[in-house]
């Protein structure tokens, strides 16, 4: 990899090859730390939230830099009830490598999934299903729970993840976010 950050000392708390329950206990790692580790020893990422805040892409922020300097960052989300934060969703749409698409269905959404996949070439790809959106309360000191799964464990669930968010990418609700177009900024503000 040519960040080199594959290398040992970039890597999740929590195994990639066993599933994990975050309930955001003390005596657990957090979700954010978690997420961080996890960005920087994937391969390619596929997130689907219903809600963005700068809060918690403040939190994982670095890592995305980092990340999509040479790899692949996808991201699906609502503009529901003005949840999500229009800064934060132009920060991602700004990276190199990303793509994000948006609902922009302000009366209701169908989204209400919190889903962060961390595909991996090895074999080892992990997906984290549960209740955190991307704000910095529900990675860090909410409790929300979250179930880690592992591809090297539950192969059928990290697939069923894969097949799902590709539906959604190519579903005609979700729109490319293009941070110039202004009709778009005046949807999310």
């Amino acid at each position: 990899h040519p960040l080199g950050i594959h290398s040992n000392s970039v890597r999740p708390i929590t195994s990639i090859a066993r599933s994990s329950l975050f309930t955001g206990s003390k005596v657990e790692p957090s979700l954010y730390g978690e997420l961080k580790r996890e960005i920087l020893s994937a391969d390619r990422i596929d997130i689907l939230v219903s809600f963005i805040k700068f809060s918690g892409l403040r939190l994982l922020i670095n890592e995305f830099r980092e990340f999509t300097k040479f790899n692949k960052l996808r991201v699906i989300t609502t503009s529901y009830m003005g949840a999500s934060d229009y800064k934060a969703i132009k920060m991602l749409a700004e990276l190199p490598n990303t793509e994000v698409k948006i609902s922009f269905d302000h009366q209701r959404t169908r989204l209400h999934a919190k889903a962060y996949y961390f595909h991996r070439e090895t074999g080892f790809s992990t997906a984290y299903i549960g209740s955190s959106n991307m704000s910095n309360p529900a990675m860090s000191s909410g409790l929300e729970w979250n179930v880690k799964l592992s591809e090297y464990t539950s192969p059928e669930l990290v697939n069923k993840y894969k097949a799902s968010f590709d539906t959604y990418w190519h579903d005609d609700e979700f729109v490319r976010f293009d941070p110039t177009s202004e009709a778009q900024n005046i949807q999310l503000r």
